[in-house]
């Protein structure tokens, strides 16, 4: 009887060893500093809890060469994590993507901050590259159209018979940034002396808030009509705004992308008028993907499947402002937007976490 009770305990803790929890990575690409980084980050690791994986976190430095250093150690490692989670840095894609594949680690990346041509070579998961089993890529073409479309909304309310003159402040010429101005340049194209809405020009001012900084005197000198003024990131709107207020410039609306704190609290003053987000949950949803990859449930089966942005403007900002203020993440359970377990759980969305605490 002690013979078998020992046997049957060998195979429940057998059993539990087997049954160990998923080792995840993620690379944040960037030192531990950043606002936007540290909300996602965060919000991240309160997700692992509740999702029963193991989240490693690995802070590195915003370029390409500490990047793939630390891609490199990873693959090298002799007890590699089950999946690596990154946001690929242009120059380094295919050489990070080629090592991860020799040493078969399972890879799901952010976004796509890449140039075209290396963004069209490395194709999308499963396609090349077996092992990048997945994407986190946020529609950015509908995410610029939306803070657009909240602008435009917001001049003709304030002013409906005055034409609307926006200046667009670009990040780079990487594909995110490209698909983000997509709506302003689709404006230009169309350009037509009858338009009530003119984009004067877009500035790339390659995400540096001091290039922008320096050169916004010469922007204004050439567009004094601007009215408006559509930015590529909240940093740089927040610049925007403090250079108008220097100068006394009142009436001039501002949005952005990013959600950064700062901004809300300008929304909830009513000096900026919106900002795009929502992305910061883009860890969070590699790991409610990756759970369920892991149960057999394709949720990365569809490239073209994107996650979609949520935009907060004075109408919201409330709402919103007291979910992020309190971190009110912490007291969600991630395991409701799992597949694996819902037949048809909620879309991974600030809006839908709100709901989740309400009920």
């Amino acid at each position: 009887m002690a013979r078998l009770l020992l046997v049957v305990i060998t195979i429940i803790f057998m059993s539990n060893a087997h049954a160990k929890s998923l080792e995840i990575t993620f690379i944040v690409p960037d030192k531990n500093g950043p606002a936007f980084w540290k909300m996602v980050t965060s919000i991240s690791q309160v997700a692992a809890k509740t999702l029963k994986v193991n989240l490693e976190v690995i802070y590195s430095a915003n370029n390409r060469f500490e990047h793939k250093l630390q891609i490199e150690k990873l693959a090298q490692r002799k007890r590699k994590p089950d999946y690596i989670i990154f946001r690929p840095f242009q120059g380094t894609v295919r050489d990070s993507f080629n090592l991860l594949e020799k040493n078969q680690v399972p890879f799901v990346t952010l976004e796509r901050a890449i140039f075209s041509l290396e963004s069209e070579d490395i194709g999308v998961p499963k396609q090349k590259y077996k092992y990048w089993v997945g994407q986190v890529v946020y529609d950015n073409v509908v995410g610029g159209k939306l803070l657009k479309d909240a602008l435009v909304k917001e001049h003709f309310v304030r002013n409906p018979h005055k034409k609307l003159f926006m200046t667009g402040i670009g990040g780079n010429h990487d594909t995110l940034s490209l698909d983000r101005q997509s709506a302003l340049e689709q404006l230009i194209l169309n350009d037509d002396d009858s338009q009530q809405i003119i984009v004067n020009q877009i500035f790339p001012m390659l995400w540096n808030t001091s290039l922008l900084t320096q050169r916004f005197p010469q922007i204004m000198k050439r567009y004094p009509k601007t009215n408006a003024f559509w930015c590529a990131g909240d940093a740089m709107a927040l610049e925007v705004f403090k250079q108008l207020k220097s100068n006394n410039t009142e009436d001039i609306l501002i949005g952005g992308f990013d959600w950064l704190p700062e901004v809300l609290k300008e929304i909830e003053t009513g000096n900026i008028t919106a900002s795009v987000g929502g992305h910061f949950l883009m860890t969070t949803s590699a790991l409610v993907k990756i759970v369920d990859y892991h149960h057999g449930v394709g949720s990365f089966t569809s490239p073209s499947i994107m996650n979609q942005y949520e935009i907060i403007t004075q109408e919201n900002v409330s709402e919103y402002l007291d979910f992020m203020n309190d971190k009110a993440w912490n007291k969600i359970d991630f395991a409701e937007f799992l597949h694996s377990k819902y037949s048809a759980p909620p879309e991974l969305s600030v809006k839908n976490m709100i709901k989740q605490l309400e009920q």
